[in-house]
């Protein structure tokens, strides 16, 4: 009894094995890899992966430098004809006058509106840290760095500024009405001083003048200046120290006069 029964044991197991040697190898049925699968199979998905990989890869590594070199090359061209100012320079702008430059220059609006504008990378507000957005007004004595991979335009929105930068830049002007020219032309033929202030040549365009100051242009374009300056005579003209002139009195309203008057006056 115990011979079939060993013998039915071993037939079993034999036809287990050819069964598993038979078998295609690498399936959900069988985990075992055969060497047929690995090499055929199995190389050909890992070496397509493998590919694939390092195309995306070389991809990303290739735009990537593709950036950078449209990048050096933006630069390149915005510096076509620009000048470099080692130390700060200041100049005095018109309206529509643009200052531009790329990376690392340096800005300090002294007087005037101007906006900057960019169209990618950033523009820094060195004085409060902070990042300014395009298209934004600056502010006076703020000293602002154009940033990296950027190149930034500097606009004269009112009628005149005073910059001061330093670093790469080019200057293209408008057609607007060059009043510093006009300022510069006056002081040359002696009517227009100027002020004390230590930058734009003192000319102050970008404040209100007072009528103190449009009566002096008045007495020297009158050539009378001079005899101005050496009067001792009062000056009538009252002070305004809170900025308002005062108003003249109310004049006192004359008393009604009385019935007994009225015919007092008509028997005249």
């Amino acid at each position: 009894m115990k011979r079939p029964i060993a013998l039915l044991a071993s037939l079993l197991a034999v036809t287990v094995l050819a069964t598993a040697a038979t078998a295609a190898g690498g399936d959900s049925s069988d985990p075992l890899i055969s060497l047929n699968y690995l090499q055929t199979t199995f190389t050909t998905k890992a070496t397509s992966s493998i590919d694939a990989a390092l195309d995306k890869s070389d991809q990303a590594a290739y735009a990537k430098a593709e950036a950078a070199l449209r990048s050096t090359i933006a630069a390149a061209e915005a510096n076509v004809g620009a000048q470099r100012a080692d130390v700060f320079t200041e100049s005095r702008l018109k309206q529509g006058d643009i200052l531009s430059g790329t990376t690392g220059l340096q800005v300090i609006v002294l007087a005037g509106s101007v906006n900057v504008q960019f169209s990618s990378g950033a523009v820094v507000d060195v004085t409060t840290g902070s990042e300014v957005k395009s298209g934004a007004a600056l502010a006076e004595n703020h000293r602002y760095l154009v940033a990296e991979d950027t190149t930034a335009l500097f606009t004269v929105t009112g009628k005149t500024a005073v910059v001061n930068y330093c670093g790469f830049y080019s200057i293209a002007s408008s057609s607007s009405v060059d009043y510093p020219a006009m300022a510069a032309s006056l002081k040359t033929l002696t009517l227009f001083r100027g002020s004390d202030t230590g930058y734009g040549e003192g000319f102050d365009l970008e404040k209100t003048p007072t009528r103190m100051e449009a009566l002096i242009m008045l007495i020297r374009l009158l050539g009378e200046e001079s005899e101005a300056l050496t009067c001792t005579a009062y000056q009538p003209l009252p002070t305004c120290p809170t900025g308002r002139c005062p108003t003249r009195p109310t004049p006192t309203p004359k008393a009604t006069p009385t019935a007994s008057a009225q015919r007092h006056s008509a028997r005249r």
